[in-house]
């Protein structure tokens, strides 16, 4: 990273973008103000990082890259927060947070073989509505609650219906913005497929196709990651809410994928493309939740498993070395931590 001015503007957004979840999720009036500063500092510097960077020649492709994932981090960390509050629906934040991870994956795999993705002025476009809409609940919501204001208006302004209806505008134009980066981008997409995908899938097909999650362990950047993000949201929206149906799925999964390693011989390595085990493991994380669990214990579930199954600290990396079950030993039992450690923190933080 190049430490200029630009980037360390972009870095702050990064870092404020926590904060204000912490601060906009407070009961008190005087937290809920300072996020909303906050975030109209954090936004500004959105506006001056580019503007210096082009004014003093000071573009670096680090620069490039990180200030469009700033302005993710931060205008989603927003979009959490409201959903968090029950202003918006959650399903329409997922479209979004999936369309920005697929789009900065593609932006890493691009730059990656030399290929970098071509961006539309419609995502331009897409960011400051997500950011003149942010800026708006904001406003709003300080203007009624913090300071008191009694006005019909204002309270039919900020009314949940209004608001699902103009952040619906906001999900449709994300979702124009991703089919436009599929089409300005296919030749990039072609190159995936036949340089990444589909030589991968020449021998065993039905079993590569299974561990790897239909395709999910073929992608360049981050596919654990990916692949427990998609079981969190297909558990979200999908499975259900008794647990012995849940065991059942996670058994099912864990039979059918111990069933396609021992076919095809993978007893003493883990490859990167396998990632059921991380499905697996994120089923068992969940297990422990109980039905209908708020927003901040299913994203507990998900950021301890993925730091337990990187890290591995020494129990994990002990069970890694069993034959065979050793590629989901290691994963079961980061679930089981990651479970616990959300139940606990449940009882204290929220």
């Amino acid at each position: 990273m190049v430490l200029n001015l630009p980037n360390l503007l972009s870095t702050l957004r990064i870092f404020l973008s926590p904060i204000f979840i912490w601060l906009i999720l407070s009961d008190s009036p005087v937290n809920i103000g300072i996020a909303i500063i906050l975030f109209f500092i954090a936004a500004i510097t959105d506006f001056f990082d580019g503007w210096i960077a082009r004014r003093y020649k000071d573009v670096t492709e680090w620069g490039a890259f990180f200030d469009p994932l700033a302005d993710k981090v931060l205008t989603n960390s927003a979009l959490i927060a409201f959903a968090m509050k029950e202003w918006i629906p959650l399903w329409m934040v997922f479209i979004i947070i999936a369309r920005d991870i697929a789009v900065t994956l593609l932006r890493l795999y691009g730059e990656s073989v030399g290929h970098p993705i071509q961006t539309r002025r419609s995502a331009k476009w897409k960011t400051l509505l997500q950011m003149l809409f942010i800026l708006y609940t904001l406003i709003l919501y300080f203007l009624l609650y913090p300071m008191g204001l009694q006005s019909p208006v204002l309270q039919q302004l900020f009314h949940p219906t209004t608001l699902t209806l103009l952040f619906a505008v906001v999900t449709l134009l994300t979702l124009y913005t991703a089919a436009e980066y599929v089409v300005t981008n296919r030749s990039l997409f072609r190159h995936l497929w036949q340089h990444q995908i589909l030589p991968s899938l020449r021998n065993h097909i039905i079993e590569k196709i299974w561990l790897s999650c239909f395709g999910i362990g073929y992608i360049p950047v981050l596919p654990g990651t990916i692949a427990s993000a998609v079981t969190l949201g297909l558990w979200f929206f999908l499975f259900p809410s008794s647990l012995w149906q849940q065991a059942v799925v996670a058994g099912t999964v864990l039979l059918l994928s111990l069933i396609a390693v021992a076919t095809m011989d993978l007893h003493t390595e883990d490859p990167s493309w396998v990632v059921t085990d991380e499905v697996v493991g994120m089923l068992t994380a969940l297990l422990f939740l109980p039905p209908y669990p708020p927003l901040l214990s299913l994203l507990s579930s998900f950021l301890l498993f993925r730091i337990l199954d990187i890290w591995k600290p020494p129990p994990i990396k002990a069970v890694e070395k069993l034959p065979l079950l050793g590629i989901f030993a290691d994963d079961l039992l980061a679930g089981m931590l990651a479970g616990v450690a959300t139940v606990i923190l449940g009882q204290f933080l929220w």
